[in-house]
């Protein structure tokens, strides 16, 4: 079988020409974590329409007024997370409120774990679960 030579896309493509190579990286690029912010290992976006709700007291969208905070989490929980989502977004009534995402429904939780914090006791994550009842 005859191997096939691969082409350039400027000759395939009739008045384009070649692109330019990128001008060479000098220093490090600007940072677009906002300050203030913990983690810096990871550069995410995940502005989704809902997060872009204008604040009444500040002025800011809603995005902007929150600290990022990596974390790490089960392939199970990410899935459950993901179709409990798309789930209370496909029973909003369309236009309403804020769209839901993963983050929306973690910072819920977060406020579920905080609201019991004097229950929370242990010495792992399942010793942790087991004491709030999960």
């Amino acid at each position: 079988m005859a191997e096939r030579k691969r082409r350039q896309l400027a000759s395939i493509t009739p008045g384009v020409g070649p692109m330019p190579a990128p001008p060479p990286r000098t220093g490090r690029p600007p940072s677009p974590i906002l300050p203030g912010t913990e983690s810096r290992t990871a550069v995410v976006t995940d502005l989704q329409s809902s997060e872009v709700t204008e604040s009444v007291s500040t002025g800011q969208p809603k995005f902007r007024r929150l600290q990022r905070k990596e974390t790490l989490i089960w392939p199970e929980q990410l899935e459950r997370l993901t179709t409990l989502q798309r789930a209370l977004n496909r029973k909003r009534p369309r236009g309403e409120g804020e769209r839901i995402t993963e983050n929306t429904l973690i910072r819920v939780a977060i406020d579920l774990l905080l609201s019991r914090e004097a229950e929370l006791a242990g010495t792992n994550e399942d010793e942790l679960r087991l004491s709030v009842g999960l």
